[in-house]
């Protein structure tokens, strides 16, 4: 998700520099340029947000990106676009969470926008991203299999995976949290989320609470 090569914020170094100084004009160009995109990703978003909410989304996903903390963390390397849609899709999901729908794992790393608007650089990390996903769990023990399937895939809360697996809660806690890292290792080895704070636990795989 991007807007022409001659109009994206990375390519455009003043533009860039104004952004992370937080200039009014420089922010209400970005919202100009990708305004459009960002509304395609959310109306795109599994789970589908009624369109009503659609528009708060949006405003949503702007003032998250607009605020210091976020133009901090952007590089001014990877493509404005891509890291917007990721934020838009990580709002979305969010919402969903606190209205009691899951969203598997898979499907919200990986998923992307519209099949119409999926664009080359999108469709790249997707895949390397579902390449980093079967190489991890291609890697599991039985029992790490195990906790990746009922946590990770089938979003149980600790109650319930502890019940399925007949473990402990404390010991399904204590194996979520050391995969949770090790998935975390996986994807920054392959240089993914190197500049985001991840919390294990809360950022990276947020859990709906058992």
């Amino acid at each position: 998700m991007c807007a022409q090569v001659s109009d994206t914020l990375e390519s455009d170094r003043a533009w860039l520099d104004g952004f992370r100084r937080g200039e009014r004009a420089a922010l209400a160009r970005v919202f100009r340029a990708y305004a459009a995109d960002v509304t395609r990703t959310v109306r795109a978003a599994r789970g589908r947000l009624p369109e009503h909410e659609v528009e708060a989304m949006v405003q949503e996903v702007f003032v998250k990106a607009l605020s210091p903390a976020a133009r901090d963390h952007y590089d001014g390397v990877r493509p404005f676009g891509a890291w917007l849609g990721t934020i838009a899709r990580n709002l979305v999901t969010d919402r969903l969470r606190r209205e009691g729908r899951v969203v598997p794992v898979e499907a919200e790393v990986l998923e992307g926008v519209a099949a119409e608007s999926v664009n080359p650089t999108e469709a790249l990390e997707a895949e390397q991203l579902a390449r980093v996903l079967a190489t991890f769990r291609a890697s599991l023990d039985d029992e790490e299999a195990a906790i990746y399937r009922v946590r990770f895939e089938e979003q149980r809360s600790l109650a319930e995976a502890a019940r399925e697996l007949g473990w402990s809660e404390i010991t399904v806690r204590r194996r979520d949290t050391r995969l949770r890292a090790r998935l975390l290792d996986a994807l920054r080895a392959d240089g993914h989320l190197l500049n985001v704070e991840v919390r294990i636990g809360t950022s990276l795989l947020q859990r709906r609470k058992s």
